[in-house]
Formats: structure tokens, C-alpha cells, sequence
């Protein structure tokens, strides 16, 4: 409540003073969307692999994962990842589904969901699980990346062979036209079948690398493989 109220002594001259007063500060809506920079699937055997990468998020509680059999068919949620909340930072995601069938495709749509419910859509994307066609069941291979060229992440797909329960030492490094290795992607034991890895263009140190042509190499043993990538900036 305003009201006026005599503070001079000369009954000519008014100053105003205020009690009772009642402010209640409702905060700007800033919220903005999540900055998506990536959303990709890669087939494997027996599963498929999505990955999303944002650049920034505000208000960003969590990310369903939806699927359907067609494109235009009914999605399902299959799974969430927690979000960000708030971050100006690069975050990378994963989500692997392994209830799937060789041969089938499968469409997927991401939904990023804020603080007040309010969902944005992303996709839809496909994959098809199985096995690529130039890969032999008794042989390792790297396979090509996608996508390339790339800017700013990328996924290669390793396969390993042998039985179910079986386990391979595999490495995967990219190197530089001058032969110098920017970074160790794997370094480990994997088990029969295909492996998505994927590469933000960073170095073992952290740091961004610059745009150009980088070659990923695959050993096994005495097996090694190659392929040849190219990043845009």
C-alpha cells in the first residue's frame, strides 16, 4: 500500500513515504533449448548404438530415448539418460539397445524434456543391426567411420571375431599425417562381435585438434587394420 505523508515541517513542501509495501520478483524465463550438435545410430550385432552430443543445456532434466518399427510408426519409450540441468559445457551421451533383431530396422527419436515437462524432439534416425557386408566372420576389422568427413564427433565400429563368450586384446589409435598418435580411443580386451568407439576430435591431453586428415589404426596381435578420416573445422 502507497500512501503520502507529511515529512516537513512546512506543511508546503511533501516528501512521499512508503510502508506496507509488497514486492513480489517473478524470474525472467530464460530457458533456452538444448543445443544439440550429434544424434546418431550405429548397427551392430545383435544391438545398436545412439549417441548424442550437446554443446549446451538449460533447464535440461533428462533425455528419453524412443523407438517405433517405421518411421511414421508409434514410439515407445525404451529408455532415459539423466541430463545436464545446466551447462555450457560439451556432454556426450550413449544409449545401447540390445532388444533387437538382426536384419530388422528400427527408428529412434530423442526427446529432451526441461524442468516444467516441456519436450523437444529430435529424429528420427534408423539402423539395422547385423553384420556389415564386407566384414568376414573370421577376421578382425575397423570399419569406416561415420560420418566422414566429421565435425565435431564421429563413431568407428571394430569387429572382433570368435565364439560367443571369446575376447580379443584389441588397440584403436588415431594418428596424424606425421605419423604422430593424437590419441588412444581403446586399449583393451572386447569380446566376439561389433564395437562402436567414437572420437570428438579431442587428444589424449584434452584438447581440440585441428581440422584435417587423421588415419585410425586397429591392432590385434599381429592383425592390423586402417582407416582413413577427415575432420572438419
Amino acid at each position: 500500500m502507497f500512501r503520502w505523508k507529511d515529512v516537513n515541517d512546512n506543511a508546503n513542501d511533501h516528501g512521499l513515504a512508503i510502508d506496507n509495501v509488497s514486492i513480489t520478483a517473478w524470474p525472467e524465463d530464460n530457458g533456452l533449448p538444448v543445443e544439440l550438435s550429434a544424434f546418431t545410430a550405429v548397427a551392430g550385432d545383435g544391438h545398436v548404438t545412439l549417441h548424442w552430443a550437446t554443446e549446451s543445456e538449460i533447464n535440461n532434466m533428462q533425455f528419453d530415448i524412443l523407438r517405433a518399427p517405421e518411421q511414421q510408426g508409434e514410439y515407445v519409450l525404451i529408455g532415459s539418460r539423466e541430463g545436464q540441468f545446466n551447462t555450457n559445457q560439451r556432454t556426450e551421451y550413449t544409449f545401447t539397445d540390445d532388444n533387437v533383431v538382426n536384419g530388422t530396422t528400427y527408428w529412434y527419436k530423442l526427446e529432451d524434456v526441461d524442468i516444467n515437462g516441456l519436450r523437444t524432439e529430435h529424429g528420427p534416425i534408423s539402423a539395422t543391426p547385423g553384420l556389415p557386408e564386407d566384414v568376414v566372420a573370421d577376421q578382425f576389422k575397423l570399419l569406416q567411420n561415420y560420418p566422414n568427413p566429421f565435425n565435431p564427433v564421429t563413431t568407428l565400429q571394430v569387429y572382433v571375431p570368435g565364439n560367443a563368450g571369446a575376447t580379443s586384446s584389441v588397440k584403436v589409435e588415431i594418428y596424424n599425417l606425421l605419423g604422430q598418435k593424437v590419441i588412444t580411443l581403446f586399449d583393451g580386451n572386447l569380446a566376439a562381435g561389433l564395437h562402436p568407439l567414437t572420437w570428438n576430435g579431442d587428444s589424449d591431453r584434452g584438447a581440440a585438434v585441428a581440422g584435417g586428415i587423421y588415419f585410425a589404426i586397429l591392432r590385434a596381435g599381429t592383425f592390423q587394420d586402417h582407416i582413413k578420416l577427415a575432420l572438419l573445422k
